[in-house]
């Protein structure tokens, strides 16, 4: 179901590599009969990667703030950021004929992924999914993070997940959080190769245990920023 993975209405100011070099107001336009339908579908993917924070209008300037618009949805043959409903929905940008013809085939309503089959399309996207450390371009400083790439065991207070330090490595001991300021986790300790590691370089992936907020909030493909250090 994940072979060649295809993605839809990236674009370069998202920071994946998928859709690097391509900006919001190129991205082709045409309106669809079934347009109101394709909205629902991309409103009802399942989470692949989860970036927290808003992402504004990157065409017309309208002013709207989409929750998360960043993260990226997954029928387990397309991916796309959350906010190509809203592009849709506002700039009628256009849809392939392969992603309607898929919508179609499913009526269009997202089959629901389990978390093994999420972790197989996250494997597949390889290093299109990877954010990098110059994404922002919004001016403002990157902070490092984890993004879960699987999950081994959930028990109170902790979780043990394998993990990829993106934006910049990630500390033992470093405070992590989705952006809300509630939810924080520990980095607890970092292993690879039964080495325990003091910090987990950008771009390398470790076994991670996580102590601290509820163990169900973290899910794979999530994205957990770390908390700013005080000077």
């Amino acid at each position: 179901m994940v072979a060649g993975l295809k993605y839809f209405a990236f674009y370069d100011q998202l920071g994946f590599q998928a859709g690097r070099s391509t900006w919001a107001r190129d991205l082709e336009r045409f309106r669809g009969a079934d347009k109101d339908s394709v909205v629902a579908y991309l409103r009802a993917g399942t989470p692949l990667v989860v970036v927290p924070g808003t992402v504004g209008d990157p065409i017309g300037g309208s002013g709207i703030l989409v929750p998360g618009g960043g993260s990226v949805l997954t029928d387990g043959v397309w991916a796309w950021p959350l906010i190509a409903a809203e592009l849709v929905d506002m700039y009628d940008i256009a849809v392939p004929e392969s992603f309607r013809d898929r919508m179609t085939t499913v009526d269009f309503v997202p089959p629901r992924l389990s978390e093994e089959e999420v972790r197989q399309v996250f494997s597949a996207a390889g290093g299109s999914l990877k954010v990098s450390a110059d994404a922002d371009s919004s001016g403002f400083e990157v902070e490092p993070a984890l993004m879960i790439l699987d999950l081994r065991v959930r028990q109170q207070g902790a979780v043990l997940c394998t993990a990829r330090a993106v934006g910049g490595p990630v500390d033992r001991g470093q405070d992590l959080w989705t952006g809300a300021g509630v939810r924080r986790w520990r980095v607890a300790g970092i292993t690879r190769r039964a080495e325990e590691l003091s910090h987990l370089p950008d771009g390398e992936t470790a076994r991670v245990t996580l102590e601290g907020a509820d163990p169900e909030d973290v899910t794979v493909g999530a994205l957990l920023r770390a908390v700013p250090r005080r000077q």
